[in-house]
């Protein structure tokens, strides 16, 4: 039997009923309610921490924050620390059954070399090291940097391409892998504050920038589900999208 693709959606601090399928009628995520009609809906699950990178060290690990080695936030200054090396991930478990692996979007597990997500198993990596406000120069935090793989290649990020950005690295990963298995972990930068959205969505929703920085974010989902449908690998390829 073939082994499944696996892509994960992570978007940052969106509300629970901020979908058009758990509620809201004053922007539109048709995607991302196709899916759930497709789908099973998960109503009644916890993020293991309300804050950033411990939640996503538990997602990653499958490990209660404090036994991964996260307890709190991790700073944007240069002696933050990370997630250790030896933490096991989602990716660092399927690599060795022949996974191409690939992180996009916001990290916040560490942001110092040893703590990258190439270093934690993911072949690929193009996004933001931690969360988009870090830039708070009293705190000795530099402006944003996006980096690819382990080397900064804008900094200041342009944060309004950051959702568009990260959907084509995606859908470009999924065309270069469509002949093996693969593993795409996308954790969206937003709705994290401060908001930021393409030119080609503001404006767009009734619920002013949040609301157009969801239906981007559904459009992301969008293009990454059209792409597996283009290649037939819809089939063939578990979709799951939460929340911190």
């Amino acid at each position: 039997m073939a082994l499944p693709n696996v892509i994960l959606f992570l978007t940052d601090d969106q509300g629970y009923g901020d979908l058009s399928c758990m509620g809201t009628t004053d922007f539109r995520t048709p995607h991302l309610d196709r899916l759930a009609a497709a789908g099973a809906r998960f109503t009644d699950w916890y993020s293991n921490s309300p804050v950033c990178s411990p939640s996503r060290a538990a997602l990653l690990t499958g490990r209660y924050p404090g036994n991964a080695g996260v307890r709190a936030i991790l700073a944007g200054h240069r002696t933050a620390t990370g997630l250790p090396p030896t933490a096991p991930t989602l990716a660092t478990a399927l690599r060795p059954l022949g996974y191409d692996t690939a992180m996009f979007g916001k990290w916040h597990l560490g942001h110092r070399i040893h703590h990258l997500p190439t270093r934690h198993g993911f072949d690929t990596y193009f996004g933001i090291p931690y969360s988009n406000d870090m830039d708070y120069k009293p705190r000795g935090e530099p402006p944003i940097p996006l980096m690819r793989n382990e080397i900064i290649v804008e900094q200041p990020c342009v944060q309004d391409t950051l959702t568009k950005r990260y959907t084509e690295d995606a859908v470009r990963f999924i065309e270069r892998n469509s002949k093996h298995p693969f593993f795409l972990y996308l954790a969206h930068t937003m709705p994290h504050i401060p908001l930021h959205v393409s030119e080609a969505f503001r404006g767009k929703s009734k619920r002013g920038l949040y609301g157009d920085v969801i239906q981007e974010i559904d459009w992301s989902v969008g293009q990454i589900l059209e792409a597996l449908k283009r290649l037939k690998l819809d089939k063939k390829t578990l979709v799951v999208f939460t929340s911190d």
